[in-house]
Formats: structure tokens, C-alpha cells, sequence
């Protein structure tokens, strides 16, 4: 049942992994910039919301967007372990990008175009960055399907739309990160709350549960108790 009503979706983007010879240099960024500039966060590369709708549009039908959105990370500008002397690696996470595409085309046949795409969004806003590129890796929502064993290659296990995150992700009955039935198991990962990322917030939940339960602090009392009101009120401590 639970199968049947959560929504999984088909895909949310693509990544492209890149060795280069040189960081993205951004064109107008301002002069105050610390000193590892914007290569120490996430940068978003779009022009405005209409760049994020049409590519979110050109997904739900099926098609490859014509200009991704793009973020691109450059970490090896602060950790200079991660690439060798006198190289970085720069990852590209682009959206949107459907896991079955209308025409009936195989992700093995668009994979460099769609990769060629996310490289030309960053050129726009990176002028000369494309010819320093000397390695790149490409995964497809399919490559992320098949690698990782994400369904749809949808990177944050099931959809975060509204009506499948906070207390409804990601579905009523499993939103105490635990399952009905199931006693001694806990539910952790990009499908519960808070959703996927870095932060490892869902597996503190999830981990926090399971000390309250060792410590008998609950005394058995955890069993289709949700645990919703730890997320996000303990996650600071």
C-alpha cells in the first residue's frame, strides 16, 4: 500500500564531474569576496525564475532542457587534497532532467549532448572555463538508476513536493521515521524527513530514536509513537 501511494517521480537532474586545469571564474561578482570566494558554497547558476521554469517545464513533458539550471561546486578551491597540484575537480549537479525521455531515446545516446548543455550554462557565466577541461564523468538519471540503485535516478529517494515532506514524508504512516508492524526498525535517509543534502539530519533523527529506545527511556512506549516532534525542535543540540 504504502508502495502504491508514495510518489517517487522519474528523475531530477543529471551530474557532471569534471578534472580542469582551473576553477570557474564568474563574471560581476563583487570585489568583497572572502578568500576562497564563491568556491567555499553552492553556486547557483540561473538568470532568473523563468531559467528555472522553462527547465523544469521541458523535464515534465519529457524533453531535455535547452538551458539547465546548473550549481557547480569547486571544492577542490578549499581542500586542495581532493585534485592534484595544479588541477581542481568541479562538480556540476544540472536540472531538471526526466528519467525517460518522450522520444523514446536512450539516456546512452543524449548523455554527451545533455552533458555538453550543463557545461555550455556554466561557460555563460564562466567565460574560457570549457577549454580548461580535461577530465569529465557523466551520470545520467539512468547512470544514477542503475549505480546507486536510486529509483527514476531520483536522487532524493522520493519526490519533495509538499505533500510528501514534514510530517508527511515520506508518507503519514512512516513519518515517525519507524514502520507500523515492524517494531526495532528505523527509517533514515534522503526519503524521510528533512529530505536528502549533506546534512545528515534525517540519520540524526533516526539515530537519536534509537539511543531514547537502548536507554528505555520510552520503555516500549516508542512502538507507533512518532517521532516527528524530535526532527526538528533536537536537531540543534
Amino acid at each position: 500500500r504504502w508502495r502504491r501511494q508514495i510518489i517517487v517521480g522519474s528523475g531530477i537532474g543529471m551530474a557532471v564531474r569534471l578534472g580542469t586545469r582551473e576553477l570557474p571564474e564568474y563574471r560581476d561578482l563583487p570585489a568583497d569576496l572572502p578568500a576562497h570566494g564563491v568556491h567555499s558554497a553552492l553556486g547557483l547558476l540561473v538568470t532568473d525564475r523563468d531559467h528555472l521554469r522553462r527547465a523544469q517545464t521541458a523535464a515534465a513533458v519529457g524533453e531535455l532542457p535547452d538551458r539547465p539550471a546548473c550549481v557547480a561546486m569547486g571544492f577542490s578551491g578549499i581542500d586542495p587534497t581532493l585534485s592534484p597540484p595544479g588541477h581542481h575537480l568541479v562538480n556540476l549537479w544540472a536540472q531538471w532532467h526526466p528519467r525517460h525521455l518522450a522520444d523514446g531515446s536512450g539516456w546512452d545516446e543524449v548523455a554527451a549532448t545533455a552533458a555538453d548543455a550543463v557545461i555550455a550554462e556554466v561557460e555563460r557565466h564562466a567565460p574560457g572555463f570549457a577549454d580548461g577541461i580535461e577530465h569529465r564523468h557523466v551520470q545520467t538519471p539512468q547512470a544514477l538508476e542503475s549505480e546507486l540503485a536510486l529509483i527514476g535516478g531520483n536522487i532524493m529517494h522520493v519526490e519533495m513536493t509538499i505533500d510528501q515532506m514534514f510530517m508527511l514524508r515520506p508518507h503519514p504512516d512512516l513519518s515517525g521515521h519507524e514502520v507500523p508492524g515492524a517494531d526495532g526498525i528505523l527509517l533514515a535517509g534522503a526519503s524521510t524527513h528533512p529530505g536528502g543534502g549533506v546534512t545528515g539530519a534525517s540519520g540524526r533523527i533516526a539515530g537519536r530514536a534509537a539511543i531514547a529506545r537502548s536507554s528505555g527511556r520510552h520503555r516500549g512506549d516508542t512502538r507507533g509513537r512518532r517521532l516527528w516532534p524530535l526532527s526538528p525542535r533536537h536537531l540543534a543540540r
